[in-house]
């Protein structure tokens, strides 16, 4: 099972311009209860707004392993054209796979773009692979970072990695009407050819995915007859945010590995009076 959410930040945002901001734990709490829950194989985030001084493991639980994009001035370069609307904090790109499926998980890490994506490859043992990325794109970004996203994609085409593909992110398309594609935007549609038309690729999502009824965050693929059960979760379903989530299952056989035992504390059977009488002395 693949879910997707743009969490619209994992930290507070009076800590967006902070170098090393807080977590806001009441959300990260309400997305780890619904990773435990659900225990999705795949997880991707949009708008983390997180920096390098936090660590993965405060992100997601320690049984996924973690692949990053935050936002930099490389990722979200400032355009100055639209200075008012330049945020050097904010954005970021996430993909979690979980520890114990067996497969070999990689970064694309070949192809450098000034653009918030970011591209991981799954291997199975059997041989079989495919390519998870994720875009999130700021609604005032110009022909500039498009054509950075299809330089992106362009060169994993050139390496075989658009073989069996899912794109999912927060495109801000609002205009678009699903499923035809009709929009009077030329830019959101040179878009949505680059990716159906000359990539080969489906948009899985028809319904709103965000709370003002519009369809923001998109699933692309071009393994459609994989793709099973879509479905966009109910508002703040994941954790609290303006975007809906979405899930669905990917139709490729994985087994899990036996993770190994680990030892715990059981801290509801510590001696706490005695340890705050020591710390006391």
């Amino acid at each position: 099972t693949l879910f997707y959410n743009n969490v619209q930040g994992l930290i507070d945002p009076s800590q967006i311009k902070s170098k090393t901001p807080k977590l806001n734990m009441t959300k990260i709490h309400e997305l780890h209860s619904y990773l435990f829950v659900n225990k999705p194989d795949i997880v991707v985030l949009n708008e983390t707004w997180i920096n390098s001084s936090i660590l993965d493991s405060e992100v997601l639980p320690n049984t996924y392993k973690v692949f990053r994009e935050d936002r930099t001035l490389k990722t979200h370069p400032f355009d100055p054209k639209q200075p008012k609307k330049f945020r050097r904090g904010g954005g970021g790109v996430l993909i979690g796979i979980r520890n114990d499926i067996d497969v070999e998980c990689t970064k694309v890490g070949f192809i450098k773009v000034q653009a918030e994506i970011l591209s991981v490859n799954i291997n199975t043992p059997s041989g079989k692979r495919f390519n998870v990325t994720t875009l999130y794109r700021v609604g005032n970004l110009g022909t500039d970072n498009f054509d950075e996203v299809r330089k992106f994609f362009t060169g994993l085409a050139s390496k075989k990695k658009l073989d069996k593909h899912i794109l999912i992110g927060d495109l801000n398309f609002p205009e678009v009407k699903w499923p035809d594609t009709s929009t009077s935007v030329n830019l959101h549609k040179s878009f949505i050819d680059m990716i159906t038309d000359e990539f080969g690729h489906t948009q899985l999502i028809d319904v709103p995915t965000h709370k003002g009824g519009n369809i923001l965050d998109l699933a692309f693929t071009n393994i459609s007859d994989l793709i099973k059960d879509v479905k966009v979760l109910s508002h703040n379903e994941a954790c609290n945010s303006d975007h809906f989530g979405i899930d669905f299952k990917v139709g490729l056989d994985v087994s899990y590995r036996k993770m190994e035992k680990r030892k715990i504390f059981n801290f509801s059977k510590a001696n706490w009076r005695g340890l705050n009488f020591e710390l006391k002395k």
